[in-house]
């Protein structure tokens, strides 16, 4: 079959170049301050800025970084979470291979970081289970180590343009999906896009693609790699295994391993659904028909009711994630998912279902047998209900370890107590 698509390979991804600060050529550059960036469990993005000065001469420390209070990965907003405290500090240790300067912000350049103990742990390690990026870094070394494995992902970032907030958001031009007049030469939505698109190069972040998508006022821009949608595919170092599985025939153009990592990924998706929909407001997307991925774990090819999407041809698949959206923290997107399939891959898995052409949810009972699915997994409706089904998902838990999943969950309860709609949807705009 012949490709379709840009074929992307994981040794063409960006590779650490920064050995030291002084290779970020901040002066020459023009850069005047540094913000040191993280985001925390309900993608709160958070930064301190420091005079490119300051910046350099933290690396005349052993480990140069700033201190933030513990509570910091506790946080809702102003208000903090069962289980964490104003007591101590974790030294979030700058990455240097993450600078990207800032078009938006001139003179302005942001790096992302690690959150460690200040002090080494008894076992003398400095990790802490709560840091999204230590998290995720941990399970892709896994993957690599133990089964060959490497990753390439995206995000398809979908938003909506708002004219006013209060009473009500009031959004900017109601035209149709991909429809021309969503971009109208010397509107005010036409020029925020162009400054998105441009500020995005400027970074040295590849755009592929700017659409206007079906909502009132809702925008899509595609990200390289391979959000509202999440893209990634797995690539295997070791050569595939002898012999046909049982399971060739449900998915044939899919190889053992990636039919292996679906099955991961489509036993845990309940689970998964409490780091990837986190918000009540998340699950306004979660039915049937309408293009946002269905109500049961399922999966179908360019089929956009099914939450896994598979897309590209024999070859070059990739999978797409539709449950996902933006007040989502991507590295615990992407830790849970990979994690879930891994151990798919790590323990054999067979594919248990087949390539569903239309949603589960409006096929007969002999079209549900014909793919495997007769008594398919139905997926959460509510944060509630995701979030007791990350803490029964017992095999989850220990990929992602116990203090994570226990304070990831009281940190969901907290944005629960929100006390009205019109307090979430003011909360929501505001933050996200």
């Amino acid at each position: 079959m012949s490709q379709i698509g840009i074929l992307y390979k994981p040794e063409q991804a960006s590779k650490p170049k920064y050995a030291s600060v002084h290779d970020l050529q901040l002066e020459e550059r023009g850069i005047r301050y540094v913000r040191v960036q993280w985001v925390d469990l309900v993608n709160t993005v958070r930064f301190r800025i420091l005079p490119a000065s300051y910046f350099t001469r933290l690396f005349e420390t052993a480990r140069p970084g700033v201190c933030l209070s513990k509570v910091t990965l506790g946080l809702v907003g102003v208000n903090m979470a069962e289980g964490f405290s104003g007591t101590g500090e974790h030294l979030y240790v700058v990455d240097l291979n993450s600078f990207r300067l800032s078009p938006y912000a001139p003179g302005h350049a942001v790096l992302m970081g690690w959150f460690q103990e200040k002090t080494p742990l008894p076992n003398g390690s400095l990790a802490t289970p709560l840091c999204p990026r230590t998290l995720l870094k941990n399970i892709v070394n896994e993957a690599q180590t133990n089964a060959g494995l490497s990753f390439l992902a995206g995000f398809e970032s979908e938003f909506i343009l708002l004219s006013a907030t209060s009473p009500k958001p009031v959004t900017l031009n109601n035209a149709g999906w991909s429809c021309a007049a969503k971009f109208r030469t010397g509107t005010v939505e036409n020029t925020v896009l162009q400054e998105i698109a441009d500020n995005l190069q400027d970074a040295g972040v590849e755009l592929q693609m700017i659409h206007a998508e079906s909502a009132p006022g809702q925008f899509e821009v595609v990200t390289g790699g391979n959000g509202a949608h999440v893209h990634f595919s797995v690539h295997s170092s070791r050569p595939p295994t002898s012999g046909t599985r049982r399971d060739a025939a449900l998915a044939p153009t899919l190889t053992a391993t990636e039919r292996s990592f679906l099955q991961g990924i489509l036993e845990h998706l309940p689970a998964l659904c409490a780091l990837t929909l986190p918000t009540s407001a998340s699950y306004a997307r979660m039915a049937d028909g309408i293009w946002s991925g269905g109500t049961y774990s399922s999966w179908g090819l360019d089929n956009k009711d099914t939450p896994i999407r598979l897309c590209g041809s024999q070859g070059a698949h990739h999978f797409e994630m539709k449950t996902a959206d933006g007040t989502s923290n991507p590295y615990l997107v992407l830790a849970g998912t990979l994690a879930a399939g891994l151990r798919g891959v790590l323990t054999g898995a067979e594919l248990k279902s087949g390539d569903c052409a239309k949603p589960v949810a409006f096929m007969s009972e002999d079209e549900r047998k014909a793919v495997g699915l007769e008594n398919p997994l139905r997926l959460p409706r509510t944060v509630g209900d995701a979030r007791e089904r990350l803490q029964e998902d017992e095999q989850l838990r220990e990929m992602l370890g116990d203090e994570f999943v226990t304070k990831y969950v009281a940190v969901l309860e907290k944005f629960l107590k929100l006390p009205s709609e019109e307090e979430t949807i003011t909360h929501l705009v505001e933050y996200y």
